[in-house]
């Protein structure tokens, strides 16, 4: 792989790329090659067909006529009578969408026909190179931008994207090579840029856990948490104790709504603390050591100071992701933290701006009201507090390990009885056995009766589309 395609790939993001494709522009209907673009496109990135195949594709091969004659899109497409291709539902109403766009062409049309006027691949890619945001990298020349043409790029992507989110292995391997055209494992890996197996590290935080604003709770089925029992699980069989969690995104959901302005330093505090360590899977008491200096690193806006908020970081131990939920209410905690220093947000940025010059940064986050330190001892106690201000129902429940069980049922939820997923998952809470791990996420390893209609995936195509 040549390094500008190496540098493109790396700086790409897939999710943002698809997300910005699914997004309906009402300006699109006055340009139809952007919109015949924008499906091929689609179709590229969920499928890793060649560009070349699917430049030739007439809109046929992905959409059929239901009962009453409307327009529908097909769940699976039939490629050279060998793959039967997966359409993820949640692409299906952006394609009928751009058909309808482009006046409900005949099926036998080609998707292509806005586009002929490129008379060639090479032409196409120029099209194709904007759709994906090449243009807009930084740090490459305009020269190699207005150049560049890899018709393989879309199967790039795929393919790595398919290995970080199913992890490496010789079935993987098998699909992608036949679905490429690929003889050997080594001639895949150095097809998607990567030196070796090694460098296809399977990590946790890779995994996102929270699902797309535009499909709550398609993956996992937690209906059960959304009717009587919202906010804990039920009673623990012969016993009158419930399950001290409740289900990931439920939880997630509810910490992101709340008005931190509301509350107190340390009541803040407590809920960004929990956030943190519900999207990480970390007990909070191992996080109390956190300073704002982990979090943020400044820099300069021009004649101004600015933090900016990390996505990533080590501590301790653990690799650390801070999503953009979880950024916000750290966000909003610090500056009213430091009212009356000029803090303002810049969140497009992920910047912190400040007006009276920064703040010191070395202080915990995670004071009482007297900015003292929160201590081990009183965590728990505190915890329930914040809880119970922010009317969550069953405060009293929670324990301090209730924030790693969901985070552990939600990757268990998602990826199934995936040993690579498992592995990781012992190696994070520091368990051997893989039934002491289930044992620990109250989870019957042979017959799961503890997880109502787990939404294990079936495809790699779940798997790389479950979160836009």
């Amino acid at each position: 792989m040549d390094k500008n395609t190496l540098f493109i790939i790396n700086r790409l993001d897939y999710n943002q790329i698809l997300t910005d494709l699914l997004e309906f522009n009402e300006e699109d209907k006055i340009l139809p090659p952007k919109i015949s673009i924008g499906v091929i496109l689609i179709l590229a990135l969920i499928t890793g067909l060649p560009l070349r195949r699917i430049l030739r594709l007439n809109w046929n091969a992905v959409l059929q006529y239901d009962g009453k004659g409307v327009p529908i899109c097909k769940s699976l497409m039939e490629v050279d009578r060998k793959y039967d291709i997966y359409i993820n539902k949640k692409v299906h109403k952006q394609i009928i969408q751009y058909y309808y766009y482009l006046g409900q062409p005949n099926f036998n049309t080609p998707i292509a026909f806005q586009i002929r006027r490129y008379k060639n691949l090479d032409s196409c890619l120029k099209l194709t190179n904007v759709e994906l945001g090449i243009q807009k990298l930084e740090d490459l020349e305009n020269d190699i931008i207005y150049s560049y043409k890899n018709e393989n790029l879309t199967q790039i992507l795929f393919g790595r994207r398919v290995l970080e989110t199913c992890g490496y292995s010789s079935k993987l391997c098998k699909f992608l090579m036949g679905l490429f055209k690929i003889e050997t494992q080594a001639m895949l890996l150095i097809f998607l840029g990567y030196e070796s197996k090694k460098e296809i590290a399977y990590n946790l935080n890779d995994i996102s856990l929270n699902e797309g604003e535009k499909d709550r709770y398609l993956y996992g089925n937690p209906q059960s948490f959304l009717d009587d029992n919202k906010h804990f699980f039920n009673l623990i069989d012969n016993s009158n104790k419930y399950y001290p969690f409740q289900h990931f995104q439920v939880f997630y959901d509810f910490l992101k709504s709340v008005n931190l302005s509301m509350y107190d330093v340390k009541t803040r505090g407590v809920l960004c603390l929990l956030m943190i360590s519900l999207t990480n899977g970390i007990r909070p008491s191992s996080l109390l050591k956190l300073n704002w200096s982990d979090l943020l690193e400044l820099g300069k806006v021009d004649i101004l100071d600015c933090c900016i908020v990390k996505e990533y970081f080590k501590f301790g131990r653990h690799q650390i992701k801070i999503d953009i939920n979880t950024m916000k209410l750290l966000m909003v905690h610090f500056r009213l933290l430091h009212a009356g220093r000029g803090v303002y947000i810049k969140s497009d940025k992920r910047q912190l701006i400040f007006l009276k010059g920064a703040p010191p940064i070395q202080n915990s986050c995670f004071v009482t009201n007297r900015k003292n330190v929160l201590t081990q001892p009183s965590l728990l106690r505190e915890i329930k507090k914040a809880l119970q201000l922010i009317e969550f129902q069953h405060a009293d429940k929670f324990t301090t390990k209730s924030t790693m069980i969901m985070y552990g049922r939600r990757v268990v939820e998602l990826k199934g009885n995936h040993s690579l997923a498992i592995k990781a998952l012992k190696k994070h809470f520091n368990i051997r056995r893989t039934q002491d791990l289930f044992d620990f996420l109250y989870i019957d390893n042979k017959q799961r009766t503890n997880i109502p209609d787990i939404g294990e995936f079936h495809s790699i195509f779940e798997h790389i589309l479950y979160d836009l």
